[in-house]
């Protein structure tokens, strides 16, 4: 007996083989358990309110399944399962479908045939990658039933998990909670030829980086919030140190801090939507810190709290029309920065070698010529891969090791040559080839933080005092090398 669906529940149908169109999966759809036969005439019975049909987002089911999201006026007893999924014989003379209501991992909602860009929508602690985004007393879900025709070219996606905080013996980490989307999205853009290039000079991480052009944070509190109120949902619960993650003073936030340091060297755009709240748990300063500084590229506020400011009724709600605006801006931009991006990293074909030194110094025309605004640039460089080094220290993920070469290896390039600092850099590049080394023990990165080293004493001034570090560190180098049994001086 089909029941009222009050609160617009949604639920996820996987594995539709992809010859069914839309229309035949709605008209199967109103056919449910509606006291009627399949293949009547229905009338004005229209049972289903809101539906998309995409793609499968996991790259290896996209030429074979679809996925559909449904939200029905009426429950048909099919979809009035207890658990959070179920196998269900929908489709006839085809295979049961899985359907769920958790909507964990990705959700494609709309999937053009060539898509130009990727919006990913994430939602935050606790919640629910369909329901956050769906309008309060309805079954409007703008993501879904509102953008894509604004953004034809745009894949649109959103991304879940579990991160309930009532009655969850979960001990999972914001950073578990990262690192599980970065694999599920590789996954979902595995096989692009741009990734596929990328991979071959670095992991599938840094590709990703490389792919996002910007931010939209909704509320989000990069400073911190007020945890006081969130504790006692959690008290006594392995899942507490989430909370204890959003105080202002966490180990996860300086992370977050170093992050946005990072992205603004880079040059990612983001937006910050500020939110009034009933209960002041996230500041002001928090919601709109979307640098360390608080220089947000664009900031500007929705009339909601914390929960309804991701929900829009309408298409014609000015909150919705500033988001949609912004959004559509964006996308237009991000497909050309983005190529770019590829086709430097194509052209540089990883990292410019290092050229053996000769008996004599580099000539003084080989680096450009001192001027405040070159020798800024490369103190920034230098200062950016310091950032990236640090990171990897942190993190240990490979890919910041590799971008904190990248930028050494501009910022030696860019210093003057009769700058102080010339050496020095190029002595960082040595270093951090050295900490590759480390990591992979392959003999090659060795021979290129040797290489470097020897260009750094090249060029390194007579009264240099830190000359004698990179003649050490070279001598060091050099034995290693003998060690290994390689064809050492």
């Amino acid at each position: 007996m089909a029941t009222e669906n009050a609160n617009g529940l949604a639920f996820r149908i996987s594995n539709i083989p992809k010859e069914i169109t839309g229309d035949k999966l709605r008209q199967i759809l109103n056919y449910l358990n509606l006291d009627i036969a399949f293949g009547d005439d229905i009338g004005n019975n229209q049972n289903v309110l809101g539906m998309s049909l995409a793609a499968s987002a996991a790259s290896a089911d996209a030429a074979r399944y679809l996925t559909a999201t449904v939200t029905f006026k009426l429950l048909p007893t099919e979809f009035q399962f207890a658990g959070a999924s179920n196998s269900l014989h929908l489709l006839p003379k085809y295979p049961p479908v899985k359907v769920d209501k958790h909507f964990y991992g990705f959700t494609p909602l709309a999937t053009p045939e060539k898509p130009l860009i990727d919006i990913i929508a994430v939602t935050g602690l606790a919640g629910h990658a369909f329901a956050t985004w769906k309008a309060r007393g309805g079954c409007a879900m703008w993501l879904r039933d509102f953008l894509p025709e604004h953004v034809p070219g745009a894949r649109i996606l959103t991304y879940g998990y579990d991160s309930t905080l009532l009655g969850n013996n979960s001990t999972a980490s914001f950073r578990e909670f990262s690192c599980n989307l970065l694999g599920d999205l590789n996954n979902v853009r595995a096989g692009e030829d741009a990734l596929t290039d990328a991979a071959q000079r670095s992991d599938h991480t840094s590709a990703i980086f490389l792919s996002c052009y910007a931010l939209l944070l909704f509320g989000m509190p990069d400073l911190g919030l007020e945890i006081a109120s969130l504790r006692s949902l959690a008290k006594d619960q392995p899942n507490s140190s989430l909370i204890a993650d959003l105080n202002a003073s966490s180990a996860f936030l300086r992370r977050h801090k170093f992050f946005w340091d990072l992205k603004k060297a880079e040059g990612t755009r983001e937006i910050s939507e500020t939110v009034r709240r009933e209960v002041m748990m996230v500041s002001r300063n928090s919601a709109i810190s979307a640098t360390p500084e608080g220089n947000a590229v664009d900031i500007f506020s929705i009339d909601a709290n914390h929960s309804d400011i991701v929900k829009f009724k309408t298409n014609t709600s000015q909150s919705y029309l500033n988001v949609r605006t912004r959004i559509m801006a964006l996308a237009s931009e991000a497909p050309a920065v983005i190529s770019k991006r590829f086709e430097e990293l194509s052209e540089s074909a990883g990292l410019k070698e290092p050229q053996e030194p000769q008996d004599n110094p580099p000539p003084q025309d080989a680096r450009p010529a001192s001027n405040v605004r070159q020798t800024h640039r490369s103190c920034h460089l230098s200062d950016q891969a310091k950032a990236m080094a640090a990171g990897y220290a942190e993190t240990g993920f490979l890919s910041d090791l590799q971008r904190a070469i990248r930028l050494a290896v501009e910022a030696a390039e860019a210093t003057p040559a009769n700058h102080p600092h010339c050496a020095r850099h190029i002595a960082h590049v040595a270093g951090h080839w050295k900490e590759f080394y480390n990591r992979t023990g392959a003999v090659e990165h060795l021979d290129r933080a040797v290489a470097y080293l020897r260009v750094a004493l090249a060029v390194a001034m007579e009264e240099d005092p830190e000359r004698r570090v990179y003649s050490r560190t070279l001598t060091c180098c050099v034995a290693i090398k003998s060690a290994l049994g390689s064809n050492a001086e």
